[in-house]
């Protein structure tokens, strides 16, 4: 009879030790998961603190700087004017009509159509045009003229 006793005990004690481990893997993984947390925390501040204002790695942007490249202002022509564009520079033709002038052969890129505009050609009406080159390339005024532009023009 002791052996048929004996026998649910362990089973329970088997049972109720599972139990008792669950519990401690499962503190254990919680554990885990917030000491990940924390880590990932800690790294994530570090980065942020370690960068300087006005570093390379977190440069200080100026008003002039936001002005001149995120900044669109109006330029008017009178007939006959003209303007040089830099790399980069952005145009729309809001009114009037303007011609395109550039030395190199690859012309203007005009976003709207997705083609180039060659030299000497009459720019669109509300196209937006991409100078890819530094030098050599100007737009003059046929008529008064309105344009949109974003960048550097002389």
């Amino acid at each position: 009879m002791n052996a048929g006793v004996s026998i649910p005990m362990e089973s329970k004690a088997i049972k109720g030790g599972s139990i008792v481990l669950n519990r401690i893997q499962s503190k254990r993984i919680n554990f885990l998961v917030i000491l990940a947390a924390a880590a990932v925390c800690v790294f994530l501040l570090a980065k942020v603190f370690a960068d300087q204002p006005g570093s390379a790695s977190d440069p200080i942007v100026t008003q002039s700087f936001l002005s001149q490249n995120y900044s669109w202002q109006l330029t008017y022509l009178s007939r006959g004017e003209s303007i040089s564009l830099h790399l980069g520079t952005e145009v729309v033709l809001r009114s009037g009509e303007a011609v395109f002038f550039g030395k190199n052969s690859h012309g203007i890129a005009d976003l709207t159509i997705g083609r180039n505009l060659q030299s000497g050609t009459l720019i669109p009406p509300n196209h937006l045009l991409i100078c890819p080159f530094s030098k050599g390339n100007r737009i003059q005024a046929e008529t008064d003229t309105l344009l949109l532009s974003k960048g550097e023009l002389q």
